[in-house]
């Protein structure tokens, strides 16, 4: 794989909306499975990022609400 084009194109696309939710969902991800599996982080870490969820959500709602 060509990983310098593969990070070009990353750099390009970043700021697109699908782009950010998609690391997003990738750290939220990472964020539950160490809630159920691994254990590493404190319970009011947890909250914070599970509750900041929200704001990408109405992100979302904003901007489909535009068209």
């Amino acid at each position: 794989m060509d990983w310098h084009r593969a990070w070009q194109w990353f750099l390009h696309h970043i700021r697109r909306p699908a782009v950010m939710t998609g690391i997003f969902a990738f750290l939220w991800c990472l964020a539950w499975l160490d809630a159920r599996v691994w254990f590493r982080f404190p319970t009011w870490f947890h909250s914070l990022f599970f509750l900041s969820a929200a704001p990408v959500c109405f992100l979302w709602v904003k901007h489909f609400r535009k068209k």
